[in-house]
Order: C-alpha cells, then structure tokens, then sequence
C-alpha cells in the first residue's frame, strides 16, 4: 500500500469516526417529563392581618404539566389549625385542580403553616405555606359554650 493510499485510508477512518461522534451528541432542548407534574401557581400565600376566631382559607391551584395522570395522596398538615382539602382523582396532563386550606384562627400572633402534597409526579413532595398574623379579639359566645 502506498503512502498516499494509507493517508486516503486514515482520513476516511477519522471522518467515520468524526460522523459518529456528531450524531451522538444529545439535543440542547429540554425533553418533557415522562410522568405527570405537579406545578403550582403559588406555595406560599400571606393571609396578612385576619381576626381571632374567625376561620379563613386559601386555594393553592395548579396544573399537571407533565404527560402522565397525576394523583394527589395526601396533603400532610403539621397541625390540627389547618384543614386540607384537595381535588381527587385522575388529573390528565394539561388539566388544572387545587389544594384548599383553611386555617382555624384560634390563638392570636404570627403563625407560619406548611404543609406536604404528596403525588406521583417528578417531585413527589412539594411545600406549600400559610402565613400571617392573628389579631386579638374577644371568643364568640357560641364558643365559650362548647367549653
């Protein structure tokens, strides 16, 4: 074989090998999640200033933005102020839904309530928050007679 014929030779294995090289980089476009997500439009919501002994709530919405049915389980409360409500069910991808919480406002001051969803989505616990300030008032009659 001659030089120039192995030169020929070389560069042609090179080129192969460069061609390989070039399909097999990945594409810089993020790719949609394979299972459903879950995404908030907000997790954290500031009641502000809210009378004692009056109950107040808030609805966190979201959407599935993934491309599996998503399926809330629970809503886990780290106390018995809040009540969680959520929608149930099978949500498709695209579909919207909501986390309810209600927040009994029985003790006067700060407070800063999280609670955790938790579903078959690619995070599978996300935090959601309350916050705001309890102002003092007077029990209600029809609460110091359940006492």
């Amino acid at each position: 074989m001659s030089i120039l014929s192995m030169r020929i030779y070389i560069y042609i294995w090179v080129m192969i090998l460069f061609s390989f090289q070039t399909f097999a980089q990945k594409s810089k476009a993020p790719t949609p999640p394979i299972k459903a997500q879950l995404t908030f439009e907000k997790t954290i919501f500031d009641f502000g200033n809210i009378p004692q002994w009056q109950p107040v709530s808030h609805t966190f919405k979201f959407k599935n933005t993934g491309t599996k049915p998503l399926y809330i389980y629970n809503v886990n409360r780290k106390c018995g102020c809040t009540t969680p409500r959520w929608t149930s069910g099978m949500i498709n991808p695209g579909d919207s839904g909501s986390v309810t919480i209600t927040f009994n406002a029985a003790e006067a001051g700060q407070f800063d309530k999280d609670m955790t969803v938790s579903c078959n989505g690619v995070e599978e616990y996300i935090d959601i928050e309350i916050v705001g300030t309890v102002s003092p008032a007077p029990m209600p009659e029809e609460l110091k007679n359940k006492e």
